[in-house]
């Protein structure tokens, strides 16, 4: 019987922030040649949403997230509904597949929930944190962190250290 691959979780602000998208593809590799599966929520929402009923985007948008600041109610409860699909989405993967999260604590998440969310229900878990705190994490966040670093190469060294072969 084939064992699956340890599994790690890619959490950080998603939009906002040019190096949002960078870190990840960045890192994913190095992760790859640990042995690691690689889970990046950015590159499950378009496969999140395949499926729903979507509908056609009213005039003037160009992607759902832009329903968000409609001036319609209608369209802002329909963006929530299509978001909530993604959060039961991502809390699920968490619950059932991931056995590690790396995190990239920037500016950005100071002004997002879901960074903050995921890295508290998997301490819940028992799964391992492990952080690059570039800017000042909230004691809260911080104390659900297996381990922190100041950069990427710290991290990098770390995890070769902990998972190399």
């Amino acid at each position: 019987m084939k064992q699956r691959k340890p599994s790690v979780y890619l959490c950080g602000r998603m939009s906002g922030d040019p190096q949002d998208s960078k870190w990840r593809a960045d890192l994913t590799p190095f992760l790859e040649t640990l042995g690691f599966e690689v889970l990046d929520p950015c590159e499950f929402e378009p496969r999140q949403l395949r499926g729903l009923k979507l509908g056609r985007l009213p005039e003037g948008f160009t992607h759902w997230t832009q329903l968000q600041h409609a001036k319609e109610p209608r369209l802002v409860d329909r963006f929530l509904r299509y978001f909530r699909y993604v959060i039961r989405f991502d809390i699920k993967m968490i619950r059932t597949q991931v056995d590690y999260m790396v995190v990239r604590w920037s500016e950005n998440c100071k002004t997002g929930a879901g960074s903050h969310a995921e890295i508290t229900f998997a301490f819940d878990l028992g799964i391992p944190i492990y952080c690059v705190e570039e800017v000042t994490m909230p004691a809260w966040g911080r104390a659900c962190c297996s381990e922190v670093f100041r950069t990427f190469d710290e991290l990098r060294a770390f995890l070769t250290e902990e998972f190399g072969k």
